[in-house]
């Protein structure tokens, strides 16, 4: 068992794999690049994504 885990830590990239695409939907190009960087610690994973969304949460302006 050991040794499929240390197997598989072998395989994963040493350099982060990025993919990059665009959309155009309407009028509007959205462009979205993904960094994968291996095997992550889910935990601050989740950390990383809230604190993002209470910092753009923080930056939008105001609704009335």
């Amino acid at each position: 068992m050991a040794s499929s885990v240390a197997k598989q830590k072998a395989q994963a990239p040493t350099e982060p794999v990025t993919t990059y695409h665009e959309k155009k939907i309407g009028k509007t190009l959205y462009r979205v690049t993904s960094v994968y960087k291996g095997e992550i610690d889910l935990g601050k994973a989740l950390e990383d994504l809230t604190v993002r969304k209470i910092l753009a949460a923080e930056n939008a302006p105001a609704q009335v």
